[in-house]
């Protein structure tokens, strides 16, 4: 069983550059029940699965999660919008931490 599973090639249409990308052969289930986090370079994180903020300040943010908890270590946060359980929070973002 290839973990990779099948190749599909797909071809950018303002360079005509071809990248190959593989499909996994099955998705587990738990790579769809946990939070989805979107990261825009060191600027902004966009996390999907969060139930609430634990703790808060300027230069740290801690956020309840599915499994856990994520940390994100950085200077001048802002949450932008928390509904839903989608939070979008803004800064200089030098790390993240996942922990239980």
């Amino acid at each position: 069983m290839n973990i990779l599973g099948d190749r599909f090639v797909f071809e950018s249409k303002k360079k005509g550059n071809k990248f190959n990308f593989f499909m996994p052969d099955a998705i587990n289930k738990e790579m769809l029940s946990g939070a989805n986090i979107q990261l825009f370079s060191n600027k902004e994180i966009i996390v999907d699965g969060c139930s609430k903020v634990s703790d808060f300040n300027a230069d740290y943010l801690k956020l309840k999660i599915t499994k856990g908890y994520l940390i994100i270590n950085g200077n001048n946060f802002n949450i932008v919008n928390f509904e839903e359980g989608i939070i979008d929070v803004t800064g200089d973002i030098s790390s993240l931490e996942f922990c239980l």
